[in-house]
């Protein structure tokens, strides 16, 4: 109801955007997904982006879902010495997943750069992202891009 578009069938394309097939709508899809694509490659796709703007998913393989960068918006603060200079801290982007380590610095007001040391797993614009040091949170963003 709220976004009709996003419901309206489209193309899955891989990473070069070679047509793969239609999907039933991007609502129905997000990073990291296996399960219920409908193709048939014979390798295991994931999806790897959701592109609103041309209605399509697009798909790869496990190792091009891992990131090790993202910038990250929507701060939320506790300790103000993440704004300065370049700070080691552990990032938690889901739940269930151990933190990473990662280095963190300010980009301009309100944006901060994480660089992870070892890549992660489908980052998605739109997740939270928390620091912490040792059991303390340091805060936290939205990852505005990947």
């Amino acid at each position: 109801k709220e976004a009709p578009t996003a419901k309206r069938s489209g193309s899955f394309v891989d990473e070069a955007g070679q047509y793969l097939g239609d999907h039933d709508g991007i609502a129905f899809y997000t990073p990291g997904q296996r399960r219920g694509l409908g193709i048939a490659t014979g390798r295991r796709l994931y999806v790897q982006q959701v592109q609103p703007a041309t209605n399509t998913v697009v798909l790869g393989t496990e190792n091009s879902l891992r990131r090790s960068q993202c910038d990250i918006g929507d701060l939320n603060l506790f300790d103000p010495s993440l704004l300065t200079g370049a700070t080691e801290v552990e990032v938690k982007v889901r739940y269930a997943t151990p933190a990473g380590t990662a280095t963190v610095q300010s980009l301009s007001e309100g944006t901060l750069r994480i660089d992870f040391h070892e890549p992660q797993r489908a980052l998605s614009p739109g997740q939270s992202a928390v620091f912490y040091r040792n059991d303390r949170v340091l805060g936290g963003g939205i990852i505005q891009s990947v």
